[in-house]
């Protein structure tokens, strides 16, 4: 009866026993795998962190699209505006409101961007592009039956900011390839009538 007993208690130490030593390697075991989920959640926010703060081709085509793609002049504001700061955005607005470019508001419709060549200076947060787009050229205003398909070409300096952890244009100036010094860019905001322009040296037709 007593060797019984023994052989009973026996049973259950060794029963508490192998549940206690599954519980600690189930904690183990458990450890090991979440841990490295927790690095790695750390590496991705790290690596998002990192993005929006490096200017990147993506973000300047993004604003190339929203910034050259309209219906009519002033049309796609409410696009671009969330890609530029605030002076930025004013200077773009004010600049399109100027007679010489409102005059052709109606008769410059259904303008879109096609494509981009983007060379970025990521230490300057600085972007030399050129865009080629298409807009209708009407020789009645609204009346798109008059309409001819005109091809373009800009080349413009993008300037960054960082604004709340969020890359924008700052400053945009037209530029032309074969400048060599900062007096030679001109506003893009006044080239930007997409009627045929010459500057004062005849180097430059639309």
């Amino acid at each position: 009866m007593l060797d019984k007993k023994k052989l009973n208690l026996k049973a259950r130490v060794k029963t508490v026993c192998t549940l206690f030593l599954g519980l600690v390697l189930g904690v183990a075991f458990a450890s090991a795998v979440i841990t490295p989920s927790h690095k790695s959640s750390s590496k991705t926010s790290t690596t998002k962190t990192t993005s929006s703060s490096t200017l990147s081709s993506t973000n300047v085509k993004n604003f190339l699209m929203a910034y050259y793609t309209r219906k009519d002049l002033g049309e796609n504001r409410g696009r671009y505006q969330d890609y530029m700061t605030k002076n930025a955005y004013q200077n773009a607005v004010k600049a399109e409101d100027q007679p010489t470019n409102a005059v052709y508001k109606g008769f410059v419709v259904d303008q879109e961007f096609e494509s981009a060549d983007i060379f970025i200076d990521a230490d300057k947060k600085q972007a030399i592009v050129t865009v080629n787009y298409v807009n209708q050229s009407l020789t009645k205003k609204n009346d798109k039956s008059s309409g001819v398909r005109q091809h373009k070409t800009d080349t413009l300096l993008l300037t960054y900011v960082n604004e709340n952890d969020k890359l924008k244009v700052n400053d945009i100036r037209q530029k032309k390839l074969t400048d060599n010094t900062n007096n030679e860019q001109q506003n893009v905001q006044t080239e930007r009538n997409n009627a045929p322009v010459k500057d004062d040296n005849n180097d430059i037709a639309d």
